[in-house]
């Protein structure tokens, strides 16, 4: 039988409100709720990840979970998180530290829940292909498959939002959050903001894990730089723009933290005349940086050489060019 809309309930800008004919305009008060209602957590409160799980008990797929994510994070921002799993994915959540937060200091909301989920995930068990906007951040959905995209406004269809979500009535997920059920919740020393854990995971091959600030006006320049980096590396509406720029980024071997690398990129992707100059790879390895590419001509290699020194301050050489069918083949080296 599905919940009735006094058991239904949605915690969404600090705020739990009650959910009713389809909408959350009320607020609520856990002192009046019965307990076993269904709490819906806003998305934006977490940091999405997804993965394919091979068959295996719980043991391993803790450790297949916990391997997947320390390749995109570092050890201590692996504190708070958890996952459901559903038709062979699992579905990872990272907590927000605002999340973190009000499970420390409200438990009673989340300890009276007779289920815990989101609009998203209660989404994609009726959906498998859709895109999602949590209100800061835009997920496509694939074969129900989560990954993060900047917005695109050449995009036709409009996303889905927490809306969509909580009309679903029968939910299918219940998530364990970290913290409900203990008196306190570990914290480690350092919280870290969601959008930045974003930022290390697109830079997790080159070592670089960009440790945030507080100042909500820094986070947001990252974003935009980021952003930009897209749209300038011609990635933004590739299915995956996380995986094609480091693709590009990476160049097929190793890299070190020697680099601040959205620095670096934003250096070269400024320093590349549009039209003229087009980059094939980068290879980053300690404080050297080398670029691939093609070129109209010998004048725009040359060119690209002097921005790089006018912008970033740097020597630039060039190391090597090759008169192709198409324009100029080159290998641009600056140091840092």
């Amino acid at each position: 039988m599905p919940p009735s809309s006094e058991n239904r309930t949605l915690l969404k800008d600090n705020k739990l409100l009650r959910i009713e004919g389809g909408s959350a305009d009320f607020p609520a008060d856990t002192d009046e709720l019965s307990s076993g209602y269904t709490l819906f957590v806003d998305d934006s409160y977490f940091f999405w990840l997804s993965m394919e799980l091979p068959q295996a008990g719980k043991k391993k797929t803790d450790a297949f979970v916990r391997n997947y994510l320390s390749t995109f994070f570092p050890e201590n921002m692996l504190t708070s998180y958890g996952y459901v799993q559903r038709d062979g994915k699992a579905y990872i959540y990272v907590l927000a530290p605002a999340l973190v937060d009000l499970i420390e200091t409200n438990p009673q909301i989340f300890r009276k829940a007779g289920s815990v989920t989101t609009p998203m995930l209660e989404l994609i068990a009726k959906n498998s292909d859709f895109r999602y906007h949590d209100g800061n951040r835009v997920y496509s959905i694939s074969d129900s498959l989560i990954t993060q995209q900047p917005e695109n406004p050449d995009e036709m269809d409009t996303p889905l939002t927490f809306e969509d979500g909580i009309r679903i009535e029968v939910t299918a997920f219940n998530m364990k959050l970290p913290g409900v059920g203990r008196e306190k919740l570990a914290i480690e020393k350092y919280k870290v903001p969601a959008a930045v854990l974003l930022i290390a995971y697109v830079l997790f091959a080159t070592g670089e894990y960009f440790y945030a600030k507080a100042a909500q006006n820094d986070l947001e320049a990252y974003e935009k730089r980021l952003n930009k980096i897209y749209i300038d590396t011609g990635v933004a509406t590739k299915a995956d723009p996380y995986g094609s720029l480091l693709f590009h980024a990476k160049g097929g071997g190793d890299t070190s933290g020697g680099i601040d690398v959205l620095d670096t990129l934003e250096l070269i992707s400024d320093s590349a005349t549009k039209g003229k100059v087009g980059l094939e790879s980068l290879v980053i390895k300690e404080n050297s940086v080398t670029c691939t590419g093609k070129a109209v001509d010998f004048q725009s290699v040359e060119g690209f050489k002097t921005n790089l020194e006018t912008n970033g301050g740097v020597t630039a050489s060039v190391d090597d060019t090759d008169k192709i069918e198409d324009g100029i083949k080159f290998v641009v080296r600056f140091d840092q």
